[in-house]
């Protein structure tokens, strides 16, 4: 299995939601330890990207085995998230071959949809493995190999990695995830509807 690290973006405002996104209960606890919980099913190693509500969000992260990094220029946007958590992963793990991007509000998405995206990345010369909703969605999770970090080091703004990509086409694959798994909950009403806690 190729040796990746988990990305973990929790840095934004949460503007739409009024309140943090990481903090929502989700099946009686914070949305974050439900993530992180899930994800170390994966056996990989985890790094959290903080930025708003920081002291808030990592008072709840107990897990002793996640890195909690802040990035202080959330502000400028999901790409300066990804560049500064690639960059914290690089300087703490340099051994890396691949970085799995997730997103904090994607709560849906079963345990072996990233692990197809990490049995992807190893079968194929592929360097960067996307998922795919049915309705034709691109985004994340998505997987980068290293020959991707530089980039990923210099992003910002709100467009996350999507100039990677579409600078890429040629070398990305898909993974189709399963029905509805990748809604990403941006309001609370959407929140409330999905019947999560």
């Amino acid at each position: 299995m190729i040796k990746a690290e988990i990305l973990l973006l929790t840095a934004g405002k949460s503007s739409r939601m009024g309140q943090p996104k990481a903090l929502l209960s989700i099946k009686g606890q914070p949305l974050i330890s439900y993530q992180i919980n899930r994800l170390k099913g994966l056996s990989l190693p985890i790094t959290v990207v903080l930025g708003a509500y920081a002291d808030a969000i990592s008072k709840v992260v107990t897990s002793k085995e996640v890195r909690l990094v802040l990035n202080k220029d959330f502000e400028k946007g999901m790409g300066s998230s990804i560049a500064f958590g690639t960059t914290s992963i690089q300087n703490a793990n340099p051994e890396i071959d691949a970085i799995l991007v997730c997103a904090i509000d994607q709560p849906l998405i079963p345990l072996d949809h990233f692990e197809n995206l990490l049995s992807t990345a190893s079968k194929t010369d592929f360097s960067i493995i996307q998922s795919l909703s049915e309705a034709g969605w691109r985004g994340i999770p998505t997987l980068f190999k290293s020959n991707h970090f530089e980039a990923l080091s210099k992003l910002s703004g709100d467009e996350g990695a999507k100039s990677i990509i579409q600078n890429n086409r040629s070398i990305v694959k898909t993974v189709k995830a399963p029905a509805d798994s990748l809604i990403d909950i941006d309001t609370y009403e959407q929140y409330q509807s999905l019947n999560l806690d």
